[in-house]
């Protein structure tokens, strides 16, 4: 690995574990850089493009992203109360996230696919995948969080694929 890579890496790993530390402390997560861009609470979602206006933030066929973003929007959330619906055809990756927030709800209707933390297809170290997943899996139901990482966070390549009612009946609040 080249020495580039190295600090790419090691950044990246040091702003995951920051992010991570902060969304399980319920604290704010600051602005971050990742391959040269720059994300900030600037009141929008980078991801799926919705905004944080007052009434339900509706989340739809949303891919995932980065965790680091993620972990923002959802401390953002968290902290304005506002209704969240998780609709449309899928939600994917990190938007599956949301499921487990206080005033979310979602669509019967909804595919969700899941996998294990990775860096863009790539496997990371034991100690972040496992730090990693922990972020990912905090918010979710407890039946659903055991699923995740017991079997869910093993694939990287690929998704498992449950649907809205079946999360539904693990104890995610359906709208």
């Amino acid at each position: 690995m080249t020495n580039t890579k190295r600090t790419t890496l090691r950044g990246w790993m040091i702003k995951l574990a920051t992010a991570g530390a902060m969304l399980l402390a319920g604290g704010a997560a600051t602005a971050q850089t990742f391959n040269g861009n720059d994300y900030v609470n600037t009141g929008f979602n980078r991801v799926g493009g919705q905004s944080y206006a007052a009434g339900t933030y509706t989340v739809r066929n949303d891919p995932g992203g980065l965790l680091t973003n993620r972990v923002n929007e959802i401390h953002r959330l968290k902290q304005t109360g506002q209704p969240i619906r998780v609709t449309g055809r899928y939600c994917n990756s990190t938007c599956t996230m949301f499921i487990g927030l206080p005033n979310a709800c979602i669509d019967p209707n909804t595919s969700f696919g899941f996998h294990g933390p990775s860096s863009y297809g790539r496997p990371l170290d034991p100690a972040t995948f496992d730090s990693a997943s922990r972020i990912m899996s905090v918010n979710y139901p407890p039946q659903l969080r055991q699923w995740f990482m017991s079997e869910g966070r093993h694939r990287i390549n690929g998704m498992h694929r449950i649907s809205g009612a079946q999360l539904i009946n693990m104890g995610v609040r359906a709208c």
